[in-house]
């Protein structure tokens, strides 16, 4: 006991002398050796040194004592954190390592080898786990704190790579590595595990992809040239050697071989096929290797899925013909009517995932399963046959498309069938059934597609129409209407009354015109008979459509001659051809007349090719009537929203004198003349006239100002303040912008719109240039919109803003002359003061001096201390360091910029100055970070002149505000 009390006292004071840490001994025997929970290894007393652990003289191990230090900018107890490894690296190169310097970064930290170790990449939350560095990389395995309360905790596998480009990258990966027999060597075989890298199995890389195989992988130096790839995405599956990549999904009940089986032939799988031929490999496959139906879907919730009861909510399924299924009357099982092949192929297609197709009876079935409510559930108009085609079902109307297996001797017949299918006796109220089959164009609706109604309508263009009926089979009708009823007499029925009606609804009455009927060869001849003429076509006794010759009629007659009129209105239809009155002559002949006699010459008064005089008057469109209207041009209703109408378009071209593209006159005695009278209204933007270059008149402007046609009528206030915020400009039109603009050229002087708009946004218009077209109507400069600006609306600001300043000028002058009056009588005050002054010096000057000496004689002087005491009672200290400060900014007013002092003390958390214009809106809110004296400098070239106020506000209090003129 003795020895070991010595060897105790002395490892003690060695262990004090050299600050180190001492071994505990026992009770002093070898093969007795006993435990007492208060023997220990380490300090009893000196808790913050480290105990560190050697051989060698080479530090191995560091258990940290108290301790605190930052590790990559955090700081924190490390207290009882234990380090294990390499001493030789540090931070960066010529600081100290990490035994010296610092320690462990968690509660255990394993150091290996390199050059430095790494920070970069710790998080404060590394603390119940094991940190490793080595490589210059830094990684952590174990617990983390999420948050800051307690109980919310994940188990992290973290790694992370310098910062700053470098080496790297760094990934976390997974790899199986078999016997290396000493092999220092990379493999460039993929598939082994006995070389130096082993067999990769998985890999997380930093930006998130996920690698599954053996293809992954870092090129760094030493590995052979192109041997690994970096996942690409998320989820990246790969294999070497041209195998194929699957994933696959099974279950089980309780035992092996139960449920879906767990072998690779079992579950569904999906991925791609490998092989050596290149034009097979990468084949994408998904495989359900169970006799299950294969379901797709969207915007459906898995766990309300029922497949017992059919709430699949299933977009399309692809299954076998033998794959059990719901059925019809309830249950599960195989739905087979046709009685083929089970492992023919299956698809659907369903309408409503609600109700979705389970039995599907085609190839294809789109829609629904057949059978409705009102009737017994079954195959409806569905027939065996329809297997290789494409089924579409609602109820019981459907619709087949496919081919029709008719056998023949080599069994190589299949008729292509179109067929559609309702009840023929619904039970439902007239107009249920049975349905039609119909051929119907649908144009397109776009601008460009050039459509027209009825084929860009929304039934669009019918062309053929089959109805079947219970007696006489299935009346057909070709041509149809764009009207309710298209058949039948005089258009009674919306479905055709015979085997085979035409309805020709483009048919002319005109002679010589189209019935719309077109027979190409009425007979047997060959080549086709050329046409005889203008006929009609007849059908004879027997039937057969005969061709008729019809008879020739003229109308009019010459100038002169017996008057032949007319008998009825006539028309002609142009049939897409161009009516031309050829001739060009002088200017005095080749004339067409409309509303003159032929007794009467247009000749002398014609001014074009057509002329055109109206005698009679009319009434209709303007008041009062009547009124006479010599012509009239109306350009139908357009459809589409890129077609311009327009009812005239002249042009008059070069011409080496004038050129007016319109000329008019207007002339008479009456009440008033209008060489121009336009309206526009009903669209978005309405303009009576809008001229496309410059506009010149001789005569005056007149802008309606009648204050019968007003309202809302208020004087204009601050209209000086208004004129201050203008900014006139002298600029150039940019004609590059939109060239076909006819924009004047030179130096021109005005106002922007967008500057305006922030002032008098009701004197701004948005103005849409219209598109421009060639002769075929292809779109040459598209329309596009500018701002345009109500120059005359200033006149009556201008005049206001003079009377503001004349009610200024009065003010200024009438304050003056007051202020003239008020110095007049300070000058007298002033002057009668300096009189009594005078007097009462001259009165002192003999006096003065006696009464300073006796003064002087009669103060006391006081001693030091005294006068100490005084000027203790007299010391004021002052100090502005907790006071919140803001100075008035400098210079005010001011032009480009100005600057504002403040003092902020270190107790104020949040501080800010506002900005506001002189009606209380704010602009804008500065944060002041800084404490103490500080500074901004405002920069206002782009305020409007006015006053302007500042405030600051500290932890939501408003300290002060101030004023600035700009």
């Amino acid at each position: 006991m003795k020895n070991f009390i010595k060897r105790v006292i002395t490892f003690a004071v060695i262990g004090y002398a050299y600050q180190s840490a001492f071994s505990q001994a026992t009770n002093g025997t070898v093969l007795n050796n006993n435990y007492n929970s208060t023997w220990y290894l380490g300090w009893s007393n000196n808790g913050v040194n480290p105990l560190l652990f050697k051989t060698n003289a080479i530090n191995r191990s560091k258990f940290n004592g108290i301790v605190n230090y930052n590790i990559s900018g955090y700081n924190g107890a490390r207290n009882g954190y234990m380090l294990v490894g390499n001493d030789n690296n540090s931070i960066s190169a010529g600081n100290p390592n990490i035994y010296t310097q610092k320690g462990a970064f968690s509660m255990l930290h394993l150091n290996g080898t390199g050059s430095q170790y790494q920070e970069f990449g710790y998080r404060p939350w590394m603390n119940a786990g094991v940190t490793f560095t080595g490589n210059r990389d830094l990684s952590y395995v174990g617990l983390r704190q999420v948050g800051t309360a307690e109980d919310f905790t994940e188990m992290t596998i973290m790694w992370s790579d310098n910062s700053g480009g470098g080496a790297g990258p760094d990934d976390m990966a997974f790899r199986f590595t078999g016997d290396g027999n000493g092999n220092t060597n990379i493999s460039s075989n993929l598939q082994t595990n006995d070389d130096l890298d082993g067999l990769h199995i998985a890999r997380f890389a930093p930006t998130g992809e996920f690698g599954l195989g053996n293809t992954f992988g870092i090129n760094a130096p030493g590995t052979p040239a192109n041997l690994y790839v970096r996942p690409a995405s998320l989820g990246h599956y790969s294999l070497s050697d041209l195998r194929s990549v699957w994933q696959q999904f099974t279950n089980r009940d309780g035992t092996t071989g139960t449920g879906t089986g767990e072998t690779a032939n079992d579950g569904l799988r999906f991925g791609i096929i490998g092989n050596a031929n290149t034009n097979i490999n990468g084949t994408a496959a998904l495989y359900n290797q169970e006799n299950r139906a294969l379901l797709f879907s969207t915007n459906a919730n898995t766990n309300t899925i029922n497949i017992t009861g059919g709430a699949t909510n299933e977009r399309m399924r692809l299954m076998s013909v033998g794959t059990p299924t719901n059925l019809a009357g309830g249950g599960f099982g195989v739905f087979n009517p046709a009685g083929i092949n089970t492992n023919f192929t299956r698809m659907a297609i369903s309408h409503n995932p609600g109700n979705p197709i389970t039995r599907p009876l085609s190839l294809l079935h789109l829609g629904y399963n057949t059978g409705a409510v009102a009737i017994t559930p079954g195959t409806d108009g569905w027939r065996p046959w329809m297997d290789i085609g494409i089924f579409t079902t609602n109820g019981t109307d459907n619709v087949y498309l496919g081919l029709k297996d008719e056998g023949g001797p080599l069994g190589d017949r299949q008729d292509a069938v179109l067929s559609w299918g309702d009840n023929q006796v619904s039970g439902l109220p007239p107009g249920n059934g049975p349905d039609n089959f119909r051929m119907i164009f649908t144009s397109t609706t776009a601008p460009s597609g050039g459509g027209t109604p009825p084929a860009t309508g929304v039934n669009g263009l019918e062309g053929m129409r089959m109805t079947p009926t219970t007696t006489a089979g299935v009346f057909t009708g070709i041509g149809g209407d764009p009207t309710a009823n298209q058949y039948g007499p005089a258009g009674t029925s919306i479905n055709p009354t015979a085997t085979l009606e035409v309805n020709s609804w483009g048919v002319t009455t005109a002679p010589g015109g189209s019935s719309g009927l077109r027979f190409t060869n009425l007979n047997t001849t060959s080549p086709t008979t050329a046409n005889p003429g203008t006929g009609v076509l007849s059908v004879n006794a027997n039937g057969d459509v005969i061709y008729v010759p019809g008879g020739g009629s003229t109308f009019g007659n010459a100038c002169g001659a017996t008057p032949n009129p007319l008998t009825t209105d006539i028309e002609i239809p142009l049939n897409h051809h161009n009516l031309h009155f050829t001739g060009v002559g002088n200017s005095n002949t080749d004339i067409v007349a409309i509303g003159w006699n032929c007794g009467l010459n247009p000749l002398l008064n014609a001014y074009g090719k057509l002329d055109v005089v109206q005698l009679g008057t009319t009434s209709g469109i303007f008041t009062p009537t009547p009124y006479s209207i010599a012509g009239r041009f109306t350009s139908a209703p357009q459809t589409s929203p890129t077609i311009a109408s327009i009812g005239i378009q002249a042009q008059a071209l070069n011409s080496p004198n004038t050129n007016a593209g319109v000329y008019s006159i207007a002339s008479g005695s009456g009440m008033a003349n209008y060489g121009i009278f336009s309206t526009a209204s009903g669209a978005t933007s309405n303009y009576a006239g809008y001229f496309n270059g410059n506009v010149i008149r001789t005569g005056t402007d007149n802008f309606t100002s009648d204050s019968t046609l007003k309202q809302n009528i208020q004087p204009i206030t601050d209209a000086r303040g208004i004129i201050r915020q203008l900014l006139p400009k002298t600029y150039e039109f940019n004609h590059s912008v939109h060239p076909n603009m006819e924009l004047p050229n030179g130096k021109q002087w005005g106002l922007l719109s967008q500057q305006v708009a922030t002032i008098l946004p009701e004197l701004v218009t948005e103005i849409t240039h219209p598109a421009q077209y060639d002769s075929l109507g292809n779109e040459e400069h598209a329309s596009f919109t500018y701002k345009a600006l109500n120059y005359q609306a200033f006149t009556s600001i201008l005049i206001q803003a003079v009377k503001e300043q004349d009610t200024s000028i009065d003010s200024l002058k009438a304050t003056n002359d007051s202020l003239v009056i008020v110095n007049n009588k300070q000058d007298s005050i002033i002057n009668n003061l300096n009189d009594r002054l005078s007097r009462l010096e001259n009165c002192l000057s003999g006096i003065l001096p006696v009464l300073c000496q006796m003064s002087h004689n009669s103060i006391q002087q006081n001693t030091p201390e005294v006068q100490q005491a005084i000027r203790s009672q007299l010391s004021v200290y002052l100090s502005n360091r907790e006071a919140i400060i803001l100075d008035q900014n400098v210079p005010n007013p001011f032009a480009e910029q100005t600057t504002i002092n403040f003092s902020i003390p270190e107790t104020v958390q949040k501080a800010q100055i506002h900005f506001y214009d002189g009606t209380g809106k704010l602009l804008k809110v500065v944060d002041i970070r800084e404490r103490g004296l500080g500074s901004i400098t405002v920069f206002g070239s782009d305020l409007s002149a006015g006053t302007y106020m500042y405030t600051l506000v500290a932890d939501g209090v408003n300290v002060a505000t101030k004023k600035m003129v700009k």
